[in-house]
Parts: C-alpha cells; structure tokens; sequence
C-alpha cells in the first residue's frame, strides 16, 4: 500500500487570510437578528377539556346532552340498554330503579328525538309522547305545570304532568301504582338543538315527589 506525501507547510499569508474569514463568521453571529425572537403561538383559544360523563348518583353528567344534575334519589342505578323513551335518542343516560315487576321510577337525559319552533312547543310535544307512550294502554295526563325554566342561560321550558294509569291495565298487569308524576324540561342548546332532562315516578314512591324542584334547581348546561 503506497503512502501519500505530507503536505507542505501552508504560507503565513494563508494563515492571516484564514484567521480573518473566521472572525469576520464570528462577527455576523454577533449579530441581532430582525423580530421578537418569540416562538411562533398557534392562533386560536385553547381547546375546552373534555367533559367526562358522570352516571353514578347523586350527581350526573351528560356530555352528549350537554347538561348535569343531580339524581332524585341515590337508589337509582344506570342502565345499560338504550332508552324505551321514543322521544329520546338511544345514546342519553338513563338511571331506573325497580319498584315493583314490571315498573320502575326513572330520570334520564338526552338528545330529543322531537323538534319545534321552541323550547316550549318541544316540551308540549314531547310530554304528549311520552305520556302516550310509556304508560301501558290509555293512561290520562293532565297538566300539573307548563312553565319557563330561568337561570340556564339558555332557552328552557318545564312541563308537568300527572298520568294517572288505565284501571284496566293495572289490574292486567297487578300493579301497585295507579298514578305517576312526568316533569320534561327541554333546553335548546346554543347549536339550536333540543335536549331535555326527564323524571318519571309513580306514586309508590310519592315522598320522592317535592324533590322534582331541587333535582331541577340542580340542572346546569355545560
């Protein structure tokens, strides 16, 4: 393997003309650069955290519906399967507890499956359906309360009303109950859509009845 030959010693004026390149480099860096100097921000408010649903009493959270609140009584449990309510879109929360075969006491929220000009016309709609609905055959409604809800920062309505069984059905099926309270309140959201928060509870647990106005006082929109 054949070597290659040293190189010469390099010329003083060489060294001087390196020397000088290399403070000239050192120099430029000294330099101030145009700008703040501050890193580049995204442009835009920080993205809201996200809201975690919450479905253990005696406080609840719905993210989907947007709204949370506390639970009419803390024996109330989730349920798994989607809602027997037809005016509620089947991903809402729905707590229930058995009251004797075949009933239960049941508070539940969602996306509202009804639509209307107002927060009112949705809840009068939806309290028709509800009442034709979920009460085996030819149950009677009649409206305890049909008001505004204040305080949500969002349009509300509140619709009452007691159904009172058919005595027929009742003795088919060999219930206890013969009546139940329904309150609907129905909010519409910023988006315009409607949700609603819903409690219905037969009169075999009557005590729980005055709690409707602390369970509704407790409702927030998030």
């Amino acid at each position: 393997m054949t070597r290659r030959p040293e190189p010469a010693a390099r010329p003083v004026a060489a060294l001087i003309a390196g020397l000088v390149a290399v403070m000239l480099v050192l120099t430029a860096c000294a330099a101030p650069i145009a700008g703040s100097g501050r890193l580049a921000t995204p442009t835009g408010g920080p993205k809201p955290p996200e809201v975690e649903a919450s479905r253990t009493c005696p406080s609840i959270v719905d993210p989907v519906a947007h709204l949370a609140y506390t639970c009419i009584d803390d024996s109330l449990e989730h349920t798994f399967s989607p809602t027997y309510d037809p005016t509620f879109a089947p991903d809402g929360i729905v707590m229930t507890l058995t009251t004797e075969p075949g009933w239960v006491a049941s508070q539940q929220s969602g996306r509202l499956l009804v639509d209307g000009a107002s927060a009112k016309d949705v809840a009068l709609s939806a309290g028709k359906e509800q009442a034709a609905s979920n009460y085996g055959d030819d149950p009677r409604p009649a409206t305890v309360l049909s008001q505004a809800v204040p305080g949500l920062g969002q349009e509300a309505y509140r619709l009452d009303q007691l159904i009172t069984l058919d005595p027929t059905y009742v003795k088919q099926r060999q219930l206890i109950a013969k009546s139940e309270m329904l309150t609907t309140v129905v909010v519409r959201l910023e988006d315009s859509s409607f949700v609603a928060l819903s409690i219905s509870i037969p009169d075999t647990q009557k005590q729980w009845w005055p709690r409707f106005e602390t369970v509704i006082a407790s409702l927030k929109v998030l």
